[in-house]
């Protein structure tokens, strides 16, 4: 697995299940650079951070869901985006598929799960990067 110091955007809009991720993935060594708890202002963050990973919540208290503001993230970039979701019914899935996100995690989550699938999408990542740029 690799074990860089991963740059993560997090958007997620309880505050509560934000800071227990924020605790997670930084006592792996890994940095946290904003919690955006809407849609909008992930894009926001986004654009003024450049985050390694996003970690996306599909479901946000604001104009845009997850799903959306994913659609505007991965038109400006390739970032990796990893779904949270507090459900998985076929419908949101299909819709969230569309954006070819780098995984999911269904909520309720262990904080080994989290940083198991968040590592192994930015591992993936860096290999399709590395693969892309011998060609």
């Amino acid at each position: 697995m690799n074990k860089s110091r991963i740059r993560i955007l997090v958007v997620e809009d309880d505050i509560g299940v934000a800071l227990v991720v924020k605790t997670c993935l930084e006592s792996a060594g890994h940095e946290v650079i904003a919690i955006a708890p809407t849609a909008e202002r992930a894009i926001e963050e986004f654009e003024d951070r450049q985050p390694d990973l996003v970690l996306m919540d599909i479901m946000l208290k604001s104009d845009l869901d997850g799903i959306e503001a994913a659609r505007v993230i991965r038109s400006r970039s390739n970032v990796p985006i990893v779904f949270v979701a507090s459900y998985g019914d076929e419908d949101t899935i299909k819709r969230a598929e569309g954006t070819h996100p780098s995984g999911f995690i269904i909520k309720p989550f262990r904080g080994n799960m989290l940083l198991e699938t968040a590592e192994t999408a930015y591992a993936n990542h860096l290999k399709r990067e590395r693969a892309n740029a011998l060609r």
